[in-house]
């Protein structure tokens, strides 16, 4: 649109709107441009907005100097200022756009190249054309002025040509630049429509004509064409650069020489045909061979770079292959490099190591002669296929073929190389996967068996539960169990106990046949998934494991009697719920255990009732222990000389919402068996501490005495890691004496491991604690024992207190503890103590301390503070019924 008007207007000689529009179309080329600048973030573009709008300014100066009055020269005037400048910004931008991306070497021997042309052109136009006239340009000034905007024009389209030229690679096929192209003809244009200026000049004619006005017009429409057409494609041309391909150094030559040549011959010619030279010719001349000698020194820098970068990629790839041969040679695993034909060019040691032989000896056989008959056929399909393309890979799983006719397995990877002048080779990676594939058995098997015993595991258990019998027939399941299994290891150790485990697997085989999934579930845990009809013949099956270790096992130098403890249930008729199976076999289980161990229970549906009830009572007794609903009653001890009151029990109490307080054997077993217990001991030891320090200030007001606070411990407690640190934490918080704290352990605890409770007995006595063992004379009572551990006193159980009237044997055990205890130094505590007369045989035995339903009963907190702090009535009454 811009181009019609222009040719309206010039065609009107309305220089003015000439002038605006030409401006205008700058403007818009230079939003064009910017806009391409912003798109592919290139610098060019930035520099060529910046001489359109160069440019726009000069115009804008010649509307506005006729308004102004501005005086101008015909040689040289301000505008001149501008339109150099944008000039000068063209041809950088354009060679920048088109050179982007290229190295610095090839920057500069393409422009040298393409400026010696562009001189070439300039100079024999002067010649033939302006220095053939009359003097038309009356100063060097002017001529070079004008010299210098033609010469910007050609170079850049010379530079355009060039780069056309060169084509780029396109889906591989050569394609001619169309951008090149473009900025060739924007800047034939731009130099059309400055030579016809500058002729005009010549002419004296200031304004601009016609012609030139539409050419500068069409010049910035191929501009603002090529700016947006590449913007809106969105490639980027320095990346198309990327794949140019060079001319050749034939065309180069000949326009290098052709331009020198031509130059030099008009410029004699000229010579030979005028008496004089004009200076701008001379200049241009100079330039020229200038030029010519850059090219020269360009060529021969390049030359050395280029020989540099070869003898740099030479030695590069001598290293590599260096590192290939070292390599393959000293590789861990086997390499081979075959021909196409799979004949061996190369082995290395690892491949003799792998084969047992020297690898030059395999040199020039067929590798096919290195496998079995069924890889050769494979490694032969591979190849008949073509899946080892130029460039490709493959991988096969073989076997080879040992020395003595063994075999083994290998993983090969091939890989082709089509590189270098020895046709394509094939290198061959070869690893023996023998043990892997080791593993991968051994990885299978454990997934599936136990390690130990070689039964199936809990998982082929469940799949088998899953299977539906083939023939329809009904199974049942049954769970066993070893009793006093921990104790076998810890009396015999582990390699005892692991033979034990192997000894009842193959028992449990042997017995329940050879139609039956046997496994072990873990630790003494084992179960068989066995063919029955009924449950009476699931009984039988169970009865003959069970009898099977009647007899003993004769492990190394040990002979053990193991009993086991089997419970079992049935699937259902038709019926797939491996969950309810196991479930039942469980619970019938946990009941022969419950009973006594050693023997067989079939499943009831009352133990599922049973277990329900059980598992609803531990989850009521978790939810007590968090609720505060465990509290403490404390029951007196009295010194029998004087009753003088010495001390408190703590007896744990559950006041349970629904059932009221529940006595210690509603709910103390249920928390031995579910671990509870040493939740339940931390509260009592802790409270009992913090109540007996609070009726400290009371006491002593009264004129009273600390008292003592004795505090049983469970089993599971004591040998519980936290026991010291427990003990210690209760003392602190509550600031009691440490022999104010009794701690009571029964026999049982102490005497199941006597090491460990000798251990931790001392290290509770470092504490400065009492300690004492509860119900004396009803466990193990071992005298060489006793003397090991630091003790203060024994508790003689009530069952010998209650018998000390009417029961001479009572009587007798009664005073055989009381001399042990004096002769050991020990003190004791008579529990059960509840009439008169069990006082009086006691204190004629010499027993010091007391405790029983005669001296109090077990009392809250409250009352037990009150007895406390009225102890004196207490021992005046005693004394007067004695």
């Amino acid at each position: 649109m811009l181009l019609a008007v222009g040719l309206m207007l010039t065609s009107l000689n309305d220089t003015v709107w000439v002038d605006v529009v030409l401006g205008g179309a700058a403007v818009l080329a230079g939003m064009a441009s910017l806009r391409r600048r912003l798109t592919l973030g290139h610098w060019s573009w930035t520099v060529i907005s910046t001489g359109c709008l160069l440019f726009a300014a000069a115009e804008t100066y010649w509307v506005l100097a006729p308004v102004f009055g501005w005086s101008e020269s015909p040689e040289f005037n301000f505008s001149d200022l501008l339109y150099l400048p944008a000039s000068l910004c063209f041809m950088v931008g354009m060679s920048a756009n088109l050179l982007g991306g290229k190295e610095l070497l090839y920057w500069r021997r393409v422009l040298v190249d393409c400026l010696l042309v562009a001189l070439t052109i300039v100079f024999s136009a002067k010649l033939i054309i302006l220095d053939s006239g009359i003097a038309l340009m009356s100063t060097s000034l002017s001529q070079i002025v004008s010299l210098v905007y033609a010469l910007v024009d050609v170079l850049v389209v010379v530079l355009a040509l060039v780069l056309a030229n060169t084509r780029q690679m396109v889906g591989g096929k050569r394609v001619h630049s169309r951008e090149a192209l473009l900025t060739a003809l924007m800047m034939g244009l731009m130099f059309a429509a400055d030579s016809c200026y500058v002729l005009e000049v010549h002419r004296g004619v200031f304004l601009s004509g016609p012609f030139p006005t539409v050419l500068w017009i069409g010049s910035f429409w191929v501009l603002a064409k090529m700016a947006l057409t590449g913007s809106s494609s969105g490639t980027s041309t320095v990346a198309m650069r990327e794949h140019f391909v060079d001319p050749s150094e034939q065309v180069r030559l000949v326009l290098v020489v052709g331009s020198v040549t031509v130059g030099a011959a008009l410029f004699i010619a000229t010579g030979i045909r005028s008496d004089s030279v004009s200076s701008s010719s001379l200049v241009l001349a100079g330039l020229s061979w200038m030029c010519f000698g850059i090219v020269h020194v360009l060529s021969v820098s390049e030359q050395r770079h280029l020989e540099e970068r070869n003898r740099q990629v030479a030695a590069a790839l001598a290293r590599t292959e260096a590192r290939f041969r070292t390599s393959f040679a000293n590789g861990p695993f086997g390499m081979l490099l075959l021909t196409l034909e799979l004949e061996i060019l190369e082995a290395n040691e690892a491949v003799g190591s792998l084969f047992r032989c020297d690898p030059c000896s395999l040199v020039g056989s067929d590798v096919r002669s290195l496998l079995s008959h069924n890889s050769s056929a494979r490694l032969d399909a591979l190849m008949e296929v073509g899946s080892v393309a130029p460039g490709g890979k493959g991988q096969l799983e073989l076997v080879a073929k040992g020395p003595s006719g063994s075999t083994f397995p290998v993983q090969v990877w091939i890989r082709r190389f089509d590189e270098g002048g020895s046709g394509p080779i094939l290198l061959v990676h070869v690893e023996d996967v023998s043990a892997s594939e080791a593993s991968q058995r051994r990885l299978e098997f454990l997934a599936h068996r136990d390690s130990l015993t070689g039964l199936w595991n809990r998982s082929s258990l469940i799949r088998s539960l899953n299977t539906p019998p083939t023939d329809l027939t009904r199974r049942g399941l049954l769970y066993l169990d070893v009793d006093h299994f921990k104790e076998l290891n810890d009396n015999y150790g582990h390699g005892v106990g692991d033979a034990a485990l192997q000894a009842v697997a193959s028992r449990m085989t042997q017995t329940c046949g050879p139609g039956a999934c046997v496994a072990r579930l873990g630790g003494d845990e084992f179960a068989a998934l066995v063919p029955a009809r009924h449950a009476a013949e699931l009984g039988d099956i169970a009865a003959n494991v069970a009898r099977a270790f009647e007899s003993p096992l004769q492990l190394a130098d040990e002979v053990l009697y193991l009993g086991v403890s089997i419970g079992t249930a049935m699937e259902g008729v038709g019926e797939i719920d491996p969950d309810r199976v196991v479930s039942e076999a469980d619970l019938a289980l946990y009941e022969a255990k419950r009973r006594g161990r050693n023997r067989v229970v079939a499943f009831e549906s009352s133990m599922s009732e049973r277990s329900a009830q059980r598992n609803d009572a531990i989850q009521d007794l978790r939810r007590g222990i968090e609720a505060g609903e465990i509290l403490l009653h404390y029951q007196p001890i009295v010194a029998l000389e004087g009753f003088v009151l010495s001390g408190f029990e703590a007896l744990v109490r559950w006041d349970h919402p629904v059932r009221g307080l529940l006595a210690p054997d509603e709910f103390l077993p249920l928390a031995e068996e579910t671990g509870l217990i040493i939740r339940i001991g931390e509260i009592v030891l802790r409270q009992a501490c913090l109540d007996v320090a609070s009726w400290d200030s009371a006491q002593a007001a009264n004129g009273g005495k600390g008292l003592s606070i004795a505090v049983n411990q469970s089993p599971l407690q004591f040998v519980d890691s936290s026991v010291l640190a427990l003990v210690a934490e209760a003392l602190e918080l509550s600031g009691l004496a440490p022999e104010r704290l009794h701690l009571e352990l029964t026999e049982t605890a102490l005497f199941a491991d006597v090491d460990l409770a000798e251990m931790l007995l001392t290290e509770l006595r470092a504490l400065g604690v009492k300690l004492a063992v509860d119900d004396f004379g009803t466990g193990y009572s071992s005298l060489s024992h006793l003397r090991r551990f630091p003790v203060q006193h024994l508790k003689v159980d009530r069952t010998f207190v209650a018998g000390l009237v009417g029961d001479e044997n009572d009587s007798v055990i009664v005073a055989s503890l009381l001399g042990l205890a004096r002769s050991l130094g020990l003190e004791v505590v008579a529990e059960g103590v509840e009439d008169h007369v069990q006082l009086a045989r006691l204190l004629e035995l010499g027993c010091t301390f007391g405790q029983g339903y005669l001296f109090g009963r077990p009392m809250p907190e409250r009352l037990a503070r009150d007895f406390a702090l009225d102890a004196a009535a207490f021992s005046r009454s005693l004394n007067e019924v004695r």
